[in-house]
């Protein structure tokens, strides 16, 4: 085994929380840190430097025998990182691939991922590029990153370039800056609302406006998304039923409906511009209530009763990993996501200290993305209870068939190694019905939202919020509800945790309304 500098574009990486391992010298580390693009990498096998600079190298040659190229870099614990390489082939006969691999404080593999490169693109002048996008498995140490030519072969390969990014490295973690006891009450019940997201908008040139869920009583507060700016009744608004209205000269943040755009698929973002209205009301819940369901899952009652440790996982796309809220954000009033929220609240109501959450969520992903790594990202974990919530990127190109098994299969590889293992199925909100009408797009969530319900019984668990956000949709605008057409804001999120509560909370026997 041999050591050599290799080009890696990680300035990105460098300037952060992660660093080259020991492998890497101090004097390289120095000079890393100032270039922000040297690392020096270990290699094994028939490799050889290729660019003309000495030292350090630009460019790895690769073959045509067999080889690898690695190097290792403190990650620790539940991060999202994308690894990617560019490579070319001499000749389409070259088989090679690119590699993570997550070990834990023992030095075990918790977590194997590979990409291999596109043969005939490799053998082009523009050459193959590969990539990883990852979440880094809850228990790892450290991370591996590797190139490696995995076949004998007529001609070598060549790489230049390659980047390891860490996108968490950034990330600080904020205290609440709302009161979550409040935020945790259910919407559905008793006769005071606390911070109902609304989005003011003028329309047709009249007064911005937005609705409530029900009609105001009294009002108890109207402030900005941040909670930091109080609006005055009569000043800056004025509220009749369930309508909030601008008054002229109002300092409430509002838009315009020219402001959002009108072509296909129109992306917009209002996160940090909703107002936050707080009142009370004396009309009841007309919408779908979720449901105790302490026959499907109790085993999970049973620890929580007892008081016994519990481990959660919560494998899903952007909406459970947190995009959208404050939190992930990192903009008051820093709200966590809904899987905090729920295991906070769940330890709350029955004292049981010992429940332990994992977020194994990513954004973009699929269902079949989740059952890809049901094994390593969620049943190495050994969860007790797993929640699954796809579909919000599913919609795009899978049938039902398919999303029921791909959840099934997922739920087959976590039972593999816990058996006793329970779940709940969470249907996906819709997205914002202007987003797009296309039957086949819409219909998807319909049907993906039935076969998680036909899955329901002993062990598993299913919240409707396909359904829920159909009934919202109709009494608010969805901007109201929403950071951007697919991600829910703070408001709706509680209602992911407060439902998933509500179905494990003993307490929501026989007080479903007011």
């Amino acid at each position: 085994m041999k050591r050599i500098f290799w080009t890696c574009i990680v300035g990105s990486v460098i300037g952060g929380s992660v660093h080259a391992s020991a492998w890497t010298t101090m004097s390289e580390m120095s000079n890393l840190k100032a270039q922000k693009h040297l690392v020096s990498w270990m290699t094994k096998g028939d490799i050889q430097p290729a660019g003309e600079k000495t030292p350090p190298h630009d460019i790895l040659r690769f073959g045509p025998g067999i080889g690898s190229a690695s190097q290792k870099f403190d990650i620790p614990g539940s991060r999202i990182v994308e690894f990617s390489a560019k490579s070319r082939f001499e000749g389409e006969d070259v088989a090679a691939r690119i590699r993570a691999q997550c070990f834990d404080a023992r030095n075990r593999v918790v977590m194997d991922l590979t990409q291999i490169f596109d043969s005939k693109k490799g053998a082009t002048k523009e050459g193959s590029s590969a990539g990883i996008y990852f979440k880094t498995q809850a228990h790892t140490a450290y991370l591996v990153v590797s190139i490696e030519k995995t076949a004998k072969s007529a001609g070598p390969m060549t790489v230049e370039s390659a980047e390891v990014q860490d996108f968490d490295k950034d990330r600080v973690e904020h205290k609440p800056e709302c009161n979550l006891d409040e935020y945790m009450v259910p919407i559905w019940q008793g006769n005071t609302v606390y911070n109902e997201t609304v989005l003011m908008v003028s329309t047709g040139g009249n007064p911005a406006s937005g609705s409530l869920l029900y009609k105001a009583g009294k009002i108890l507060s109207v402030k900005d998304s941040q909670l930091k700016v109080t609006y005055q009744d009569g000043v800056d608004y004025a509220v009749e039923g369930s309508t909030l209205t601008c008054l002229p000269g109002s300092k409430m943040i509002s838009l315009k409906d020219t402001d959002f755009p009108k072509d296909q698929y129109p992306w917009w973002t209002v996160a940090g511009k909703h107002v936050a209205v707080t009142y009370e009301h004396t009309d009841n819940w007309k919408g779908p209530l979720p449901e105790f369901r302490c026959g499907n899952l109790s085993a999970t009652m049973r620890k929580l009763s007892g008081k016994k440790p519990l481990t959660v996982v919560a494998l899903g796309d952007s909406i459970t990993l947190g995009i959208g809220v404050s939190g992930y954000r990192g903009e008051p009033p820093y709200m966590p996501t809904w899987a905090d929220l729920f295991t906070g609240q769940l330890a709350k109501i029955y004292g049981d200290h010992h429940i332990q959450l994992y977020n194994a969520g990513l954004g973009g992903m699929t269902s079949r993305w989740g059952d890809d790594n049901a094994a390593s990202a969620v049943a190495s974990l050994d969860p007790d209870l797993v929640i699954i919530a796809f579909g919000m990127n599913d919609f795009w190109s899978v049938d039902a068939d398919s999303f029921r098994k791909s959840i099934l299969a997922t739920i087959h590889t976590v039972r593999q190694k816990r058996p006793k293992a329970e779940f709940i199925l969470i249907s996906s909100i819709r997205f914002d019905p202007i987003y797009t009408v296309e039957k086949d797009y819409v219909g998807h969530l319909t049907s993906y939202a039935k076969e998680l319900q036909s899955l329901a019984g002993p062990g598993i668990g299913f919240l409707d919020m396909t359904g829920l956000t159909d009934y919202l949709y109709k009494v608010k605008s969805s901007k109201d509800l929403m950071s951007d057409p697919m991600h829910p804001d703070d408001f709706l999120a509680r209602w992911y945790a407060q439902s998933l509560v509500a179905m494990l909370d003993n307490r929501m026997v026989g007080s479903r309304r007011n």
